[in-house]
């Protein structure tokens, strides 16, 4: 951020529009990422002193679902990548936090771009059980090996994937993700062919 705002300031603002916007685009780019990492290092923190709170209320958690998707598909879009779902046609309404419950959603979905294939494909499904509900998200990239599972849900380590254009990871989020599920008496699970 510093070496791009810098060189503006040097060069000056006229005769260089095009490259004045690639370099603000490259500094929000950033600005972007590193406002997410430290929102992410306050809700580990928040997690591992035990204090994350949770705000329940009555929402309509297939509507939720469906916001997530949408939030995502435009970055999926960039990628070529296409979205698909299978939804229960009524609203489920359930006590959960709104604002943790779609933030776990954005994780996984955001994670099935960044290692999915470009003009690939991501499939959400959502099946309602006698007591429970599942969300399955099924993305088509280069898999996880067996051995680096046990890495997805451990804070700032990943699971030895690579994006598949060059998007920025923290192994932050799934460690998040599943604690905002199981705070919300949920179960979280990944498995890779």
């Amino acid at each position: 951020i510093q070496t791009f705002s810098q060189t503006i300031l040097e060069t000056g603002i006229h005769g260089h529009e095009s490259e004045i916007h690639n370099y603000l685009s490259r500094i929000n780019k950033q600005a972007t990422f590193m406002l997410s990492l430290l929102n992410e290092l306050l809700d580990v923190s928040q997690i591992e002193s035990k204090k994350m709170t949770l705000n329940k209320k009555s929402e309509n958690i297939v509507q939720l679902v469906r916001d997530a998707l949408d939030t995502n598909a435009a970055i999926a879009k960039t990628k070529g990548i296409i979205f698909s779902s299978s939804l229960p046609k009524e609203p489920l309404y359930e006590e959960v936090d709104h604002v943790k419950l779609e933030q776990a959603l954005n994780n996984v979905l955001s994670n099935a771009i960044k290692y999915s294939k470009p003009n690939s494909k991501v499939h959400l499904t959502f099946a309602v059980g006698e007591r429970a509900y599942r969300i399955e998200i099924q993305d088509y990239g280069q898999g996880i090996r067996p051995e680096n599972l046990k890495n997805v849900f451990v804070p700032f380590k990943t699971a030895g994937a690579k994006t598949t254009a060059g998007e920025k990871s923290t192994g932050l989020g799934m460690f998040i993700t599943k604690n905002i599920i199981e705070g919300q008496g949920g179960h979280v699970d990944i498995s890779s062919v």
